[in-house]
C-alpha cells in the first residue's frame, strides 16, 4: 500500500471518528477537533482562480489532511493546499493530539467478511482487532503492507504507531482425504479451508504396511506421508499404502543333513510354516536364527513380520534296537534313535519272581545288571535281556546260582547283608563275607565301553566271577 493512500485512510478514519459540519458558500475552512490548530486562506474567490489554504497545528497537534467538508474525500495530507476555485468550496483541516494514533482495519476482498477494533488509541494502548468471515470464506490473516503480522483472527498489539491493518478472506475449498486400502493406514488434515491457505495432510501407516505415495485423481502428487500445499481448489486426495512383505530363508546344517521348505515371500502377518526333514541316517535337532534356537519342532509355524533366515539343524543317528524276553520288560523298547556322541540308558525290570539271566549287546554277553548304558554312540547296536526265574528273590535267576556257586533258597550266601545277585551285579565275591558292594561300584548298572569298543573286558570279569565260584564250591565239597 503507497504511503499516499495509507495516510488518506488514517486522514479518513480521524474524519470519521471527529465528525464535523460543512457550510456552503466561498472558500470555508474549519478545524477539527475544536482548538487543535489554525488556517488561513479562506474568504470569496472567483472561478478558475487559485487558492491555497494553509493549516498549521497547535503545540501537541499533528496536520493529518484537508478533507472537503460535503463528501469527506481527502483532499490533500500536505498543510498547504493549492487548488483552483470552482464554485463554493468547504473545507475542513483535520489534526490529531500527538499521543494519539490511528488504527485502520480493511477487509480484503470486502466481501469477505468483517472488521472490528480499528480506531483512536492513546500511545502504548493494547489493541485487539477481530476479523470475522462471511459465508462461504475463509480468514486468512492479518498483513500490514507486505508483511504478514498475524495469521489469528483476533489479534492484539501494543499502539505504537499509526497502522493500516488487512484482513485477508478466501473462499472456503473442500480438502478430502482417504485411504487405500483401507486397513493400511489412516490420513488427517482433511478439512475446509480458505484459498491461499496452506493445507498439510499427513498419512500414517498401520503396522506391517508402509506409505507409497498421495495421488489425485489417480496421479501421484506426492511421495511424502506429509504433504503441504496452497490451497487453490476443492482436492481429493489418496494416501496409498502398501503391506509390508518379508523374505523367509531356510537351510540345513550340515548341507548333507536333510532339506527344508518354506522358504520365500510373505505378506505381514501371514502365517508361515517352514520344515525341516532330516536325510537317511540324520536327525532333526531343532531351528536356530543367528545362532538362538527358536523351536525344537521339525515343523515351525509363526507370522511373518521381519525377514527371517532359519537353520534346521541335523545330527547324525543312530539306532540301539532293545528287547526283551517274557517275564520282564526293557525301557525304552524297540528302535531308538540316539544322536551321535549321545548315551542311551536302558533298565530292564523283572516281573514278580524273575531275575535277569542274560543281558547280550551286539551279540555277545555282557555282566549282569539292571540297566546297561551306551556312552559316546557312533554305531548302530542292539541289547537284548532274557529272565529266568527268581525262587528265593535274591535278583539271581535260579539258572545262575550254581554258575557263581550260590545256592538255591539261599539268597545271601556270605551273609554280609547283600543278596546274590546284588553282589553278582556289583562285582563282589557272593560267596566272600569280606567282599561286598560297598567296595565294589554300587550295583545295578553297567556300560559299554565309549564308542562301542568290544566287551571283552566285562566277559574276562564274568569268567572270573565263575571260576572263583566253582573253586569255592569244591572246596564245599558241591557238585
Amino acid at each position: 500500500m503507497s504511503t499516499s493512500r495509507r495516510a488518506g485512510l488514517v486522514a479518513a478514519a480521524v474524519l470519521f471518528i471527529a465528525g464535523g459540519t460543512a457550510r456552503a458558500g466561498f472558500v470555508v475552512v474549519s478545524v477539527q477537533p475544536a482548538g487543535s490548530g489554525t488556517t488561513t486562506g479562506a474568504g470569496y474567490y472567483s472561478d478558475g482562480s487559485s487558492c491555497t489554504v494553509t493549516a498549521t497545528p497547535y503545540t501537541g497537534y499533528d496536520f493529518v489532511a484537508w478533507v472537503d467538508a460535503v463528501n469527506y474525500s481527502i483532499l490533500s495530507t500536505e498543510r498547504a493546499y493549492t487548488f483552483t476555485v470552482n464554485g463554493n468550496h468547504s473545507l475542513v483541516a483535520f489534526f490529531r493530539d500527538r499521543n494519539q494514533r490511528i488504527v485502520v482495519t480493511v477487509p480484503n476482498p470486502e466481501d469477505g467478511g468483517t472488521t472490528t477494533g480499528g480506531g483512536v488509541y492513546s500511545n502504548g494502548a493494547t489493541c485487539t482487532v477481530t476479523a470475522t468471515a462471511n459465508a462461504g470464506y475463509g480468514f486468512l490473516c492479518w498483513a500490514e503492507g507486505t508483511t504478514i503480522v498475524s495469521t489469528s483472527a483476533s489479534y492484539t498489539f501494543t499502539v505504537s504507531a499509526d497502522r493500516v491493518l488487512v484482513a485477508n478472506f478466501g473462499v472456503l475449498r473442500t480438502i478430502a482425504t482417504s485411504s487405500t486400502p483401507a486397513a493400511g493406514g489412516t490420513t488427517s488434515g482433511a478439512g475446509q479451508y480458505p484459498t491461499g491457505a496452506v493445507c498439510t495432510v499427513t498419512a500414517t501407516a498401520a503396522t506391517g504396511y508402509d506409505f507409497i505415495a498421495w495421488t489425485e485423481d489417480g496421479t501421484p502428487v506426492s511421495a511424502s506421508a506429509q504433504y503441504a500445499f496452497v490451497v487453490e481448489a476443492d482436492r481429493t486426495l489418496v494416501a496409498n499404502f502398501q503391506i509390508k512383505q518379508y523374505a523367509i530363508v531356510t537351510s540345513a546344517s550340515p548341507p548333507a543333513g536333510g532339506t527344508t521348505s518354506g522358504s520365500g515371500v510373505y505378506d505381514h502377518g501371514t502365517d508361515v510354516t517352514v520344515t525341516a526333514t532330516p536325510s537317511a541316517g540324520y536327525g532333526f535337532v531343532r531351528w536356530t536364527e543367528a545362532g538362538r534356537q527358536v523351536s525344537t519342532s521339525a515343523s515351525y509355524v509363526f507370522q511373518a513380520t521381519a525377514n527371517r533366515s532359519l537353520v534346521a539343524e541335523f545330527v547324525r543317528v543312530y539306532t540301539i534296537t532293545a528287547s526283551a524276553g517274557s517275564h520282564g520288560s526293557i525301557s525304552p523298547q524297540g528302535a531308538v534313535t540316539v544322536a551321535e556322541g549321545a548315551s542311551q540308558t536302558f533298565a530292564f525290570s523283572p516281573d514278580s519272581g524273575y531275575a535277569v539271566e542274560e543281558v547280550q549287546v551286539d551279540g555277545s554277553a555282557a555282566p549282569l545288571c539292571l540297566s546297561y548304558t551306551f556312552s559316546a554312540v557312533g554305531a548302530d547296536h542292539t541289547i537284548d535281556v532274557t529272565f529266568g526265574a527268581d525262587s528265593d528273590s535274591d535278583q539271581l535267576a535260579d539258572s545262575l546260582e550254581a554258575t557263581y556257586g550260590t545256592t538255591v533258597g539261599d539268597s545271601d550266601s556270605d551273609d554280609d547283608g547283600y543278596t546274590d545277585g546284588a553282589e553278582v551285579m556289583a562285582g563282589t565275591d557272593p560267596l566272600d563275607r569280606a567282599s561286598h558292594p560297598s567296595e565294589g561300584s554300587g550295583g545295578g548298572g553297567c556300560a559299554a565301553p565309549p564308542g562301542g569298543r568290544s566287551l571283552a573286558g566285562a566277559s574276562i570279569l564274568a569268567a572270573m566271577l565263575l571260576a572263583a565260584g566253582l573253586a569255592r564250591r569244591a572246596a564245599r565239597g558241591g557238585a
